[in-house]
């Protein structure tokens, strides 16, 4: 069994090797000389496929996905630009006058009009001083 294991020692993969006979639904990865992870199914036999300088892991368990929310009057800094996620006026840009508790208020070519924070969050891309284009919202820390 240990000629198997040359790139991945067997004392170091005995502890794997265990809780996948201990729990054979877990879901595992193997990763070929030089390669990236690779999914495995669930009941397969991890010894079937090792060779060389093969190694084995427990497949790490996917990361939360991230929350967001609207953005608010703290997250706006003077001289903060918008614009609407729209297919037909992509470049379309209005400058935020002011920021209250409930709106945002905007400036564009059409003149002055205002945008929930509600919209703010589905509808648009801030663009802030020195920074790129991004989506208006920022993340909900859980």
């Amino acid at each position: 069994m240990a000629r198997y294991w040359s790139g991945m020692d067997l004392k170091s993969a005995l502890p794997i090797l265990q809780r996948l006979a201990d729990d054979p639904s877990l879901p595992w990865q193997v990763r070929y000389p030089g390669g990236i992870w690779v999914d495995h199914e669930p009941n397969a036999c991890p010894l079937d496929r090792a060779a060389g300088d093969t190694e084995i892991r427990i497949k790490p368990p996917a990361p939360a996905p991230a929350v967001y929310g609207p953005l608010g009057p703290e997250d706006i800094p003077p001289g903060s630009v918008v614009r609407k996620n729209d297919a037909v006026f992509p470049h379309s840009w209005s400058q935020i006058v002011a920021v209250t508790d409930d709106y945002v208020l905007i400036l564009s070519s059409r003149g002055t009009s205002y945008i929930l924070w509600i919209v703010l969050l589905r509808d648009y891309e801030i663009l802030r001083p020195g920074g790129p284009w991004e989506p208006a919202r920022k993340a909900l820390v859980s």
